[in-house]
């Protein structure tokens, strides 16, 4: 399993931290899903796309990050 980014998820790697977790999504699948305003996301100014992680650990407990010393 991929560990946490520090700030936001890319598609790409939350579907690869869900790979084998029942009901997983694939890059594209979570990518549309982000474009059909199902989940929250920001585009950076390159026009990237970022998942919240607020909702990532809502939705995914064990996927979020742990809080900073």
């Amino acid at each position: 399993m991929s560990a946490p980014p520090a700030r936001s998820w890319t598609p790409q790697q939350l579907a690869d931290a869900l790979k084998g977790r029942p009901g997983a999504m694939s890059r594209v699948t979570l990518w549309r899903a982000c474009r059909a305003g199902d989940i929250p996301h920001a585009l950076t100014p390159g026009g990237h796309m970022r998942i919240d992680p607020a909702y990532v650990a809502r939705v995914w407990p064990d996927l979020a990050a742990p809080a900073a010393d």
